[in-house]
């Protein structure tokens, strides 16, 4: 599984936004899984690469939220690589400002 969240619930356009995710199999974080993620709203698309996630299962990766987006919604859609397997996590947020 692979849970996705953003640091900030209300982001604001030119403000920097980090997308969480954490990677595990039951209760465990697995460690070592690549992380990659599209972010759209509207026309605007954004492909990102993360880290690596660590022994607790969590990567992350920073983006800058594009001006212009006020009131338009953020889609995040995460994949992790792990060993030769791709899981999918997705979440959306409002931009406020």
């Amino acid at each position: 599984m692979a849970a996705t969240w953003f640091s900030n619930l209300h982001p604001a356009s030119g403000q920097r936004e980090t997308l969480y995710v954490q990677f595990s199999r039951g209760k465990h974080g697995l460690g070592g899984g690549h992380l990659s993620a599209t972010v759209r709203s509207g026309s605007h698309v954004m492909h990102l690469t993360g880290g690596t996630t660590n022994a607790h299962g969590i990567a992350s990766v920073t983006l800058a939220v594009p001006h212009g987006l006020k009131g338009k919604v953020l889609h995040a859609v995460t994949t992790i690589v792990f060993k030769g397997q791709r899981y999918l996590g997705s979440n959306h947020v409002r931009v406020v400002g």
